[in-house]
């Protein structure tokens, strides 16, 4: 998801990605398999395939665990400063916050895309010392929306096969 946020000195795009479940829902959803698969892994304890119990335990630590990193990564942000002379970029997640910044003059946006399309296409800000990989975490609609606003900002940009449309 892309917000903008413009004022008279400067424009602000913040990304973050799309989030399907809160952290409390993410949460229901461990408890709830965590639920089921120890029903499951007692009843075959009852009837005496004991042996199941430490797989039901992997299962339910793994899935416990996968759920809590997604999670996790849905709440990273990054925020784009376009100003005058300079374009910041800073990442947050969690406590982790790095702040890039790149010189207005010479700075494009880089459009790496696929022969086929078969992958998002990767963005980055390049400056003739520095390289920022931005919207990672976005889907392909977003991607583009983030490149038109970077466009109607004055950032030039620069496709991999150029003479293919816009889709």
């Amino acid at each position: 998801m892309i917000t903008c946020a413009n004022t008279e000195q400067n424009c602000k795009l913040t990304l973050t990605p799309n989030r399907s479940a809160t952290w409390f829902e993410s949460k229901l959803m461990i408890f709830f398999m965590v639920a089921v698969v120890l029903t499951i892994a007692i009843g075959w304890l009852i009837v005496g395939v004991w042996m199941i119990l430490p797989f039901a335990g992997l299962e339910v630590g793994l899935f416990a665990l996968l759920m809590y990193l997604v999670s996790r990564h849905t709440y990273r942000i990054q925020e784009i400063t376009l100003t005058e002379n300079k374009i910041l970029v800073a990442n947050r997640m969690g406590s982790r916050f790095v702040i890039s910044d790149l010189s207005r003059v010479g700075c494009f946006l880089q459009v790496v895309e696929t022969e086929r399309d078969w992958h998002l296409p990767l963005l980055y800000l390049v400056n003739d010392d520095k390289r920022i990989s931005i919207g990672e975490f976005l889907n392909l609609k977003d991607r583009q929306a983030l490149r038109n606003m970077l466009k109607q900002q004055g950032v030039p940009t620069c496709r991999t096969y150029w003479w293919k449309s816009d889709n």
